[in-house]
């Protein structure tokens, strides 16, 4: 018995080469997902960046111009910028302590 020749095989190996891109590209991407997810940022020092976040919104201040209205306005103003000022130094606490790590390579 003779083999018979399989007819239009031309264009399987694009399907082949099409079939491990596509593989390939979902590995890839798997991989990335994964490097992203635990990839901590590192800013362009090397050094880790670090964001401090607005604990609370401004108060609003009083519409009315009576002297008690403005005096709690400025009240307001005060507490938020002590509020302002103890975020800026904890966030500079921060970025110090973190100059002063070394970094220790994990597995």
């Amino acid at each position: 018995m003779k083999r018979e020749k399989v007819k239009n095989q031309q264009g399987s190996a694009v399907v082949y080469v099409l079939l491990v891109v596509v593989v390939l590209a979902v590995v890839g991407f798997g991989a990335y997902r994964v490097w992203h997810k635990n990839h901590k940022a590192v800013s362009t020092t090397g050094k880790p960046s670090t964001t401090v976040a607005a604990t609370k919104t401004a108060t609003p201040l009083g519409t009315g111009t009576d002297d008690q209205s403005l005096s709690s306005d400025v009240a307001n103003v005060n507490a938020s910028v002590s509020e302002g000022t103890q975020n800026l130094q904890s966030a500079t606490t921060a970025l110090n302590d973190q100059n002063n790590v070394v970094s220790v390579p994990t597995e």
